[in-house]
């Protein structure tokens, strides 16, 4: 391990992280105005383990059930749903029962933790960094982002005259800070370059192999990994195409879906400075 390669993993993680932690604030505010105001702390704790449960079934159910592999970006879409419409309901169930609320916000809150966990741990994967001290790291900015917000929560229900007027602002504000959390996420211009790899990918019909022995071809291969500093995974599926194969092949091999191959396929040709699978085989062929 090198300060080199965390330096590496923060900047493929720091988006995602500040993506967490905005939902970790929502989630802690959101917590801390329904355990305040509802009459049983107990019965929150119940819908919120309630909520916690449904969102496991949920994910248990995508990945065994249906056998879909990993893709987060599935997640994320499942898990923002359940977020927006807790918020969005808080002031119409403010004098009604807010605990459902709080459980729909907990649910995509325990989707969106899950997904971040197995991001981080990719990502320390990947680049050859402590799993524990980046998963460390992590898990303290959400926790303590959590505890901000409860805090902010918590000074909303003592400090402020609490009426439906007052939770529309409040629902519109935590919107907004989703919506930061979503571009964080989900920024438009890599989702952009992710469609234009894909385009140029699929528009290739035919290309041209490198025309290598196999010992020589897997020389010019580790050249490669080593000059443009691929990271584990990147290297992984690198050499898979290198040898012609393809993002459905690759995506069979590792177990992984096809859009987080891609994903690995657009760093790479980032790294290496090409636009599309041949110049990436002409690349190898040269060494």
């Amino acid at each position: 391990e090198s300060p080199k390669q965390y330096v590496l993993a923060a900047q493929m993680l720091w988006r995602i992280i500040i993506g967490a932690a905005i939902f970790s604030v929502v989630f802690g505010m959101v917590w801390q105005l329904v355990a305040l105001s509802a009459p049983s702390f107990v019965t929150v704790h119940e819908y919120s383990l309630g909520g916690n449960l449904i969102g496991a079934l949920v994910l248990f159910a995508i990945l065994t059930i249906f056998k879909k592999k990993i893709d987060m970006g599935a997640i994320y879409r499942i898990a923002l749903p359940f977020l927006v419409l807790g918020v969005v309901l808080l002031p119409f169930l403010w004098s009604a029962n807010t605990s459902w609320s709080n459980a729909l916000v907990g649910m995509g809150n325990l989707l969106f933790d899950m997904a971040i966990s197995y991001l981080v741990a990719e990502v320390s994967f990947d680049y050859r960094v402590n799993g524990a001290v980046v998963c460390g790291v992590t898990r303290g900015i959400t926790i303590g982002c959590m505890a901000f917000g409860m805090l902010l929560g918590y000074f909303l229900v003592t400090y402020v005259a609490i009426d439906f007027l007052m939770l529309l602002v409040i629902s519109l504000c935590v919107l907004y800070l989703i919506g930061i959390g979503v571009l964080m996420l989900f920024n438009r211009k890599k989702l952009l370059d992710l469609a234009k790899v894909l385009e140029n990918s699929e528009a290739e019909q035919s290309f041209t192999e490198p025309e290598l022995a196999p010992d020589l071809l897997e020389q010019h291969i580790n050249a490669v990994v080593q000059q443009y500093h691929l990271s584990r995974r990147e290297a992984e599926v690198f050499g898979y195409v290198a040898r012609g194969r393809s993002a459905i092949y690759v995506s069979e091999t590792l177990v992984v879906s096809e859009n987080t191959v891609r994903s690995h396929l657009r760093r790479i040709y980032e790294k290496l400075g090409v636009h599309s699978k041949q110049e990436l085989l002409d690349l190898v062929e040269r060494g």
